[in-house]
């Protein structure tokens, strides 16, 4: 027989129902029965219950609803148990509820124990299919004063467990009562025996939002009934118990009430915080719509540029048809068609005639192609020894990009800036865009390869160059081609396998150019070991981003009593990297109220930021274009770039710590050798190794704005004097002159 019988009054709640039941079928106390009593409701889905409960459980309905007393006393009836505890549909026990209440009562000789209870809102989300906490409103706990409970029912009865017996001989609840029949009834038991706290919150007290919850019961002018319940123990109220409770638990109440006055004052200050983060998130709206608008305005403009151009195509295609149509009826093409069809009859394919044929042709291309090409030579080359281009031919520079990676603005667009600012042609060509506009390729002295993959079409671009001596260099800015690298690389949703073949199909494209750029040192040395030369150019900034960038720290909120710390990730390859300073930022929205974490784009958080998530603490941003992207990260305060120390994140480069620094936003971040490169610690931002130098300097800047102010604008400084186009105009200039020979 099952120790303790759960009761649950229920009426016409399918979802909440299931969700208690689910709470109880959670407990780590099994010794228990449910009793489900339906008040007069629609009947459930007795087999979901099943599924939920197994056996263990009685379901008894009544007609006719007769009220909340009633349901109880129907279940009091039904139960075996030894102590009887109550759960209504709307609420949930914690999994430890039963097993600590019944812990207390046989290890004491109390016939009755309470513990605290959480009063939370919550309301039902139909697109996740879960039930939500909005915010926590209150709790309820405290030790257990019989003249308190006459005059205030603070015992909510999910918290309670009870004495069957006892509870039986008192009469149950009294059924005359349409609400306080719970308070009407821990009274009585009180009188026979008292009750014992436990100091823990195990349980649930749920309000609902209007949409989830439909009433089960009806209106009641409570004042009335409370009177009722004050007049049935009457007899309690003698000028003895009077004159107690003045001399002895005025106090008490006092207390009580402050307590309640300070739980209003806190939830009036949360619902000032909730106000004024929803005018913060409808001014970002607004933003956001007026942002969307200049895009899709952008966006008509590029339509009617792309619809202007198919038309030019369509014009073209139109002409080339009417002069094929005129060549294919020329004599010269009838001459060329009688040509090959006599050559297929006199030498047909796979005949021995066939192959000579095909042979002798072959040889007499090959000779007017080197008669041609030494003739060209002679003409326009002169060369001195050593040379790998002509000295005749101007420095020029094509860059052919990965269209799908977002490297490109930095390793081609922002190049190719740089080095107009110095007076070097310079074009970009995202890979998509060819074999079409392989012609400008072939105009150029050097190549650059940024990022992409093998293929057929890039073997032949590189053999063609080589062919007219164009220099071909291939640029990587990740440690992503050695087999080695594999271990560091996490991409959620992509297998190793996966992950092994974007290497080799990266190796096998660097392999076919005898240069290499890249961004870092450390890259620089990686390379180097596969035995290719390696040139340095780190990312850096564009003229267009310095501008945005200006105009988003220009409309930067000033007076906002919250302080963000904010990360910013354009990838879903940084979970582990968070982790490095997850430890540090908890300590720091414990301690510190005011402090607010925002993430930007891609981040899993693990479950220990859940509860920071439901108080609103921790604020999720989309992933957005690079254009947007200083806007978003212009709401923070202070920026961090946690990275895990390894080969791979030392090859990475410092764009993080330059984009917020463009905002004059201090920067804390991992010391890698490009954070190393970039950041003097305590100059011009933080870096901090290990969680105590991470809390140790998140608390700097968050304790005071003057260091926060005076770190963001040295780093603004040093940031345009290091990584501005005009900074990096002569270095790059002077790497591919140096490249060119």
């Amino acid at each position: 027989m099952a120790e303790v019988s759960v009761i649950v009054r229920t009426k016409d709640r399918p979802k909440l129902l299931i969700h208690a039941l689910e709470s109880i079928a959670r407990q780590t106390y099994s010794s228990c029965e449910v009793i489900i009593v339906n008040d007069g409701g629609e009947d459930p889905d007795i087999s979901r219950i099943e599924e939920i409960l197994g056996g263990k459980f009685k379901y008894c309905r009544i007609d006719e609803s007769k009220g909340r007393a009633r349901a109880a006393n129907v279940g009091i009836s039904a139960s075996t148990g030894r102590y009887v505890a109550f759960l209504d549909d709307d609420d949930e026990f914690y999994p430890d509820h039963l097993e600590v209440l019944v812990r207390c009562l046989n290890e004491t000789d109390f016939r009755g124990a309470y513990t605290g209870c959480r009063h939370v809102l919550k309301s039902y989300d139909p697109d996740k299919g879960e039930f939500v906490v909005k915010r926590v409103i209150t709790e309820f706990g405290r030790d257990f004063s019989f003249p308190l409970l006459l005059f205030e029912n603070y015992i909510p009865l999910i918290s309670v467990l009870l004495d069957r017996k006892t509870l039986e001989e008192i009469g149950g609840f009294d059924e005359e009562l349409e609400v306080f029949e719970d308070w009407d009834m821990l009274i009585r038991f009180s009188r026979r025996t008292p009750l014992v706290y436990v100091p823990k919150v195990t349980c649930q007290y749920n309000a609902w939002s209007r949409n989830t919850q439909k009433a089960a019961f009806g209106g009641f002018d409570h004042r009335d009934v409370y009177l009722k319940v004050i007049r049935k123990h009457r007899d309690l109220f003698t000028p003895e118990f009077i004159t107690f409770w003045q001399f002895h638990e005025k106090k008490v109440l006092e207390q009580h009430y402050g307590e309640l006055l300070n739980s209003l004052n806190r939830e009036n200050h949360s619902l000032r915080q909730e106000v004024d983060l929803l005018r913060r998130d409808n001014e970002n709206l607004k933003e956001w719509c007026s942002n969307l608008e200049t895009a899709r305005r952008q966006l008509l403009d590029e339509l009617r540029t792309v619809r202007d151009s198919l038309a030019g195509v369509e014009t073209d295609y139109q002409r080339i048809s009417r002069e094929l149509e005129l060549i294919q009826k020329s004599f010269g093409w009838r001459l060329i068609s009688g040509y090959r069809a006599l050559t297929s009859r006199l030498f047909p394919e796979g005949t021995v005639r066939g192959r000579a044929y095909s042979t002798a042709l072959s040889a007499v291309k090959g000779l007017l192609e080197r008669t041609v090409s030494a003739g060209h030579k002679i003409k326009s080359v002169d060369k001195p020894v050593g040379s790998g281009r002509s000295v005749n031919q101007e420095l020029s520079v094509c860059f052919i990009v990965n269209h799908l990676d977002g490297g490109q603005r930095y390793r081609g667009y922002h190049m190719s800036e740089y080095l107009g600012i110095a007076g070097i042609k310079a074009s970009v060509i995202p890979d998509n865009e060819l074999p079409a506009r392989a012609d400008e390729v072939f105009r150029h002295s050097v190549v650059v390869l940024y990022r992409l993959f093998y293929s057929p079409l890039i073997d032949d671009i590189v053999k063609t160059c080589k062919k007219n001596d164009i220099t071909v260099v291939y640029d990587i800015d990740d440690y992503i081609f050695d087999d080695e690298a594999l271990p560091y690389l996490n991409v959620r949703g992509v297998s190793k396998d996966e992950l092994r073949q974007v290497i080799r199909n990266h190796r096998k494209a660097m392999d076919l150019c005898d240069i290499c750029l890249v961004p870092t040192e450390a890259l620089s040395r990686l390379v180097s070991a596969t035995g290719k030369k390696a040139y340095v150019i780190r990312n850096a900034l564009s003229s267009e981003v310095i501008n945005i960038s200006e105009n988003a720290y220009a409309l930067k909120e000033t007076n906002n009593s919250r302080i963000y710390i904010g990360y910013f990730s354009g990838t879903t390859t940084h979970d582990q990297d968070f982790l490095v300073a997850s430890e540090a930022l908890l300590a720091i929205l414990e301690h510190h109220p005011d402090v607010d974490l925002l993430i930007g784009g891609h981040l899993k958080l693990d479950a220990r930021f859940d509860r920071w998530i439901e108080k609103r603490r921790v604020r999720f941003l989309p992933y957005v274009h690079w254009r947007y992207l200083p806007y978003n990260i212009a709401r923070a305060d202070i920026n961090i770039v946690p990275l895990v120390q390894n080969v791979f994140n030392d090859a990475k480069s410092e764009l993080k710590y330059f984009e917020a620094a463009l905002l004059r936003i201090p920067t804390v971040a991992s010391p890698t050798e490009s954070y190393r490169f970039a950041i003097r610690s305590g100059e011009n931002g933080f870096l901090a190794d290990g969680t105590e130098e991470w809390v140790k300097y998140l608390e700097l800047l968050v304790t005071n704005p003057d260091l926060r102010k005076n770190i963001g604008e040295k780093a603004y400084f040093h940031t345009m004097n290091t990584y501005s186009p005009k900074a990096m105009a002569p270095r790059v200039a002077g790497v591919f002159r140096e490249i060119a020979g």
